[in-house]
């Protein structure tokens, strides 16, 4: 009789470090979870601080700045810029593959760079202006490359490296009708 009492005992034991150790497996995984959500949350507010501290300091006229590296989290592939100065015409209809980014131009909310894939983490940085009105760079692995950014004297420009900016003419200063082939305008 007292084997039989010592056995049932020993399989409550069990069930009981069985629930114990799940219960111990299920916080680790959560924990751990978490601290990636917060390391990627951390990782993206960084990024988004330093391009927003890159274009208002390259705003300057005459400053041109060449291949900056922004690191990303790695499941973002792409970044993409969109000019909203109202002067610029249909900038929506080249905008052919990314649909949030032409529905946020056409509803004219003011948002101009969008992190993909998905397209939803998106923000607004002031004084931007960016060549033909919208562009996108891809990231590998986390890592993004903007080939140029250039600043215009009231805004930042920005490029990619094969586009020729000699030809077109912005007002140097701003206002003043003087005009200097430094960069495009978009």
């Amino acid at each position: 009789m007292k084997r039989k009492a010592q056995i049932s005992g020993q399989i409550f034991l069990y069930i009981f470090a069985m629930i114990v150790a799940s219960a111990i497996l299920i916080f680790g995984y959560k924990a751990v979870k978490m601290l990636t959500e917060k390391g990627n949350e951390a990782e993206m507010l960084t990024f988004q601080n330093k391009l927003k501290e890159d274009i208002t300091y390259s705003k300057g006229y005459g400053t041109e700045k060449v291949n900056l590296i922004y690191m990303l989290p790695s499941e973002f592939t792409a970044l993409c810029f969109v000019d909203l100065d109202p002067s610029i015409q249909n900038v929506e209809t080249r905008i052919t593959d990314k649909l949030i980014i032409r529905d946020s131009v056409r509803d004219k909310i003011a948002k101009n760079i969008f992190i993909y894939p998905s397209g939803e983490k998106s923000f607004y940085v002031d004084n931007l202006a960016v060549k033909d009105g919208y562009q996108c760079f891809t990231a590998l692995k986390g890592r993004l490359k903007i080939p140029k950014m250039i600043g215009c004297g009231d805004k930042t420009l920005i490029s990619d490296l094969t586009t020729d900016t000699s030809d077109t003419m912005i007002e140097n200063p701003p206002n003043s009708g003087l005009q200097t082939p430094l960069c495009g305008t978009s």
